[in-house]
């Protein structure tokens, strides 16, 4: 992989970590069980997957 793919994927995996926390934090506040760990985890997750296919 090139440094310019790097340089464009990085932004767009940090994003969805970040959106996933903001929905973690969201749902924890509300109190339900799954939180910010788990939600950042399985956007940046899907955001993987996403960039592979």
């Amino acid at each position: 992989m090139d440094i310019q793919t790097e340089i464009t994927l990085i932004p767009r995996l940090l994003l969805a970590v970040v959106l996933g926390v903001l929905i973690g934090l969201d749902r924890e506040i509300d109190g339900h069980d799954a939180g910010i760990r788990t939600y950042a985890a399985v956007c940046l997750g899907a955001a993987l997957i996403t960039i592979i296919n």
